[in-house]
């Protein structure tokens, strides 16, 4: 279970520790990591976000101003937790990026039809992974405005 964290910036949700690892470890080196918080299943994941669960404590603490997001998890798929949390008007406006070795035609119509904010497929290659992630937290955390109500 990860430390709580009252300032939470972005919440990583990716089965593969290897892989939340190299994202952290990315995040870390462009300076992009105050506030992350990983979770290896969507369940566990969700019940964090809704204060539900062991995380009652979580209750009125502000809610993460990104969510990167694999397709490919168990038993409760990217998909169905984009859903869920795209149903919660407390949620729905969160941006969320899925980052995924996915890169099936179905999987990106659903996951926009879903109201995902962008689609990323992880590259193999470690360089490549660092510079789309570097891209990714600099967008995300440092110039996009986010929703007012998500502040």
């Amino acid at each position: 279970m990860p430390k709580h964290k009252k300032d939470t910036q972005v919440l990583i949700v990716e089965d593969n520790l290897a892989e939340a690892e190299l994202l952290m470890y990315c995040l870390k080196q462009k300076g992009l990591n105050k506030g992350v918080v990983h979770f290896d299943q969507s369940e566990e994941a969700l019940d964090w976000l809704f204060a539900r669960e062991g995380f009652e404590d979580r209750k009125g603490i502000a809610y993460p101003r990104l969510i990167v997001l694999d397709i490919n998890m168990p038993r409760i798929s990217g998909l169905e937790m984009l859903t869920t949390i795209r149903n919660n008007p407390d949620t729905s406006t969160i941006p969320i990026v899925i980052l995924t070795s996915s890169t099936e035609a179905r999987d990106i119509d659903v996951a926009y039809a879903q109201g995902v904010n962008a689609y990323i497929a992880k590259p193999i290659d470690y360089n490549k992974f660092s510079t789309v992630v570097e891209q990714m937290g600099i967008f995300w955390k440092n110039i996009n405005i986010p929703p007012r109500d998500s502040q």
